[in-house]
């Protein structure tokens, strides 16, 4: 049975970085290979309980689902961004106009939820994957097991991230259902919250 009062609503975001003394491995476990189809192997090990219990609901259902790229390090992130800066670098750009251009698709170090383990990329890194069952499984069923999908489209401004429909984040299942009841991003629900 799944805690539904159990939730982690840590923002992590270009000017909300993580804390110098995050404790970035402290609270991460294994996930089970056969979840698994990528090589990066570690997740928050409370969400962990979820994801799972959301991936084997989605299986029964003969969904295809599978997480590709959960918790990432420090210096696993740094590399990332490193690679997509290069992309932007050509003669007519300036090394902080390619790095701009580079945070939007890649988190800066730091600042990826990727860090905190609550957050996991599904199947594969790409726009079309809005058009599968796996994705309209997610768009149905995530909040059930505490996660949202966490850039959406029209949320480019508030998140400062582009689409990715692949990309969700645990939320906990009592706050990710008001988030997608209220139609918000992570970063408006928290400032509703305060309100």
């Amino acid at each position: 049975e799944l805690n539904a009062d159990f939730s982690n609503l840590l923002l992590v975001i270009v000017n909300n970085p993580l804390p110098e003394d995050y404790d970035y491995e402290g609270n991460l476990t294994i996930i089970d290979q056969k979840y698994l189809c990528g090589y990066r192997n570690q997740m928050d090990k409370d969400a962990y309980i979820f994801a799972k219990a959301m991936l084997d609901a989605a299986w029964k259902d003969n969904v295809e689902l599978y997480i590709l790229s959960p918790y990432r390090s420090f210096s696993t992130q740094s590399a990332l961004f490193e690679n997509e800066v290069k992309t932007h670098l050509n003669g007519s750009t300036t090394r902080e106009q390619a790095e701009i251009k580079a945070s939007t698709e890649v988190a800066r170090p730091g600042t990826s939820e990727h860090h905190t383990g609550l957050a996991v990329d599904f199947n594969s890194v790409e726009t079309h994957f809005e058009d599968t069952e796996a994705f309209l499984w997610l768009k149905e069923h995530g909040e059930e097991y505490g996660f949202i999908m966490r850039y959406a489209e029209d949320k480019q401004d508030l998140t400062g991230v582009i689409y990715e429909p692949w990309h969700w984040r645990f939320v906990g299942i009592k706050h990710a259902k008001e988030i997608n009841r209220l139609g918000m991003c992570l970063e408006e629900y928290i400032e509703y919250l305060k309100q």
